[in-house]
């Protein structure tokens, strides 16, 4: 990420495509979060299974806090789709707390619970998600993060034109004033 950033001084913009991204980790998509941004911002709430009974939680708040290296203070936009799942659904609520990121595209996927493994007694391996993860306004993630812009595409005329509305629309919003 540093030779990005580096890369970028001077730039207007960057548009971060996360369409069809099936997730990895929520830390690395906290750090990459906290490439943009000057200040502390709460991003929400995780709530983890801590003991056997079923409502038995912790409560652990989740910021996004300034990279200490170089950070893109550019326009920023991103682009989401129903199937942007996991630590992709994550991502996109750590950018949604900072000023002035907006989403194209669709609502992604959801899916942010981590999961926990438990090995059965007849050998197999059940996994299950073990977090909750709530926005600072007390809304569960699970289900999706919505876009500022609502577009949807048509892949295979898109592909075959070679245009992309949603591309097309970050672009128009980076040449903003």
């Amino acid at each position: 990420m540093d030779l990005i950033i580096a890369n970028l001084s001077g730039k207007r913009g960057i548009i971060i495509d996360v369409r069809n991204n099936g997730g990895d980790n929520p830390d690395n998509a906290r750090k990459m979060a906290s490439r943009f941004t000057n200040e502390k911002r709460l991003a929400g709430t995780n709530k983890i299974i801590s003991g056997p009974v079923h409502e038995d939680f912790r409560i652990e708040d989740v910021y996004i806090e300034p990279y200490d290296g170089k950070r893109f203070d550019g326009k920023v936009v991103v682009l989401t789709n129903r199937k942007s799942y996991s630590a992709t659904t994550y991502f996109a609520q750590y950018m949604r707390v900072l000023n002035n990121v907006p989403f194209v595209g669709d609502t992604t996927g959801g899916g942010g619970g981590l999961p926990a493994f438990r090995d059965l007694a007849n050998g197999w391996l059940l996994r299950v998600s073990s977090t909750r993860f709530y926005d600072p306004y007390g809304m569960n993630i699970e289900s999706g993060i919505p876009p500022h812009i609502q577009l949807n595409i048509n892949e295979t005329e898109a592909f075959a034109t070679g245009k992309d509305p949603i591309i097309e629309k970050a672009i128009e919003l980076i040449r903003e004033e």
